[in-house]
């Protein structure tokens, strides 16, 4: 289905037939305000890490300030290729 591509596209890359996924996906989108399809689906798959890392940052402050953002950030982008998230939601 759809959704189960695009969350396999922002939540897995490089596992599987990634590739794949990412031409399907961009069968189903739109060039839309000015941005083409590929523009488009980096902006969900680049907001979704963002997010994640806005909730770590405020779930563990005294972590992120013993490592400092950008080697905390490094750590969070390296342990996410490793083992992408199966769930939905952040929250149990």
């Amino acid at each position: 289905s759809i959704q189960d591509d695009f969350q396999a596209y922002i939540t897995a890359p490089g596992y599987g037939d990634f590739d794949k996924i990412k031409n399907r996906m961009l069968t189903h989108t739109d060039n839309q305000y000015g941005l083409d399809s590929e523009s488009r689906l980096e902006i969900y798959y680049d907001m979704y890490r963002l997010r994640l890392l806005d909730v770590l940052f405020g779930d563990y402050p005294k972590l992120v300030g013993m490592m400092g953002e950008e080697k905390f950030t490094q750590a969070f982008l390296h342990y996410l290729l490793q083992f992408p998230s199966t769930h939905y939601s952040v929250r149990p």
